[in-house]
């Protein structure tokens, strides 16, 4: 699950999610995420108010159990601090104790639209660099 580019930009509650540049939109910025940080995000909201445990995420992000729950535990914590969520009041990922985590919001797809090049969905980059809008 490590290639985004061919996964559509969808919705959730006020965020756009852009697989395939790493990024999420909120609030009019373009937040990077890290690969698996991604890859749980896709990887939960495609089975929203589906319980998936820590082994789940392991094997098919990680693709491996060697790893442990800290591992996803960290990737959860970044995910959500880079979403704007937190594990007391979620609005996107819910723990459910000792079994796993949930998506808890609503999924909309997203229809890709061609980009003027100084306003990509009316937000401006947070970052500066090749392939990022000025």
């Amino acid at each position: 699950m490590d290639d985004f580019t061919d996964r559509t930009q969808f919705r959730i509650g006020d965020l756009l999610v852009v697989p395939d540049r790493l990024v999420v939109i909120r609030d009019r910025q373009e937040v990077p995420l890290q690969s698996r940080m991604m890859a749980v995000l896709i990887l939960l909201a495609e089975a929203p108010g589906k319980v998936l445990s820590s082994q789940r995420l392991l094997i098919t992000i990680w693709r491996t159990t060697a790893y442990d729950d800290n591992s996803v535990q960290k990737a959860i914590s970044g995910l959500r601090e880079s979403i704007g969520d937190t594990p007391r009041k979620p609005r996107y990922i819910e723990t459910v104790p000792r079994l796993g985590r949930r998506f808890v919001s609503s999924l909309f797809p997203h229809h890709k639209r061609p980009w003027p090049a100084s306003d990509p969905d009316g937000c401006t980059s947070a970052r500066r660099g090749p392939g990022t809008v000025p």
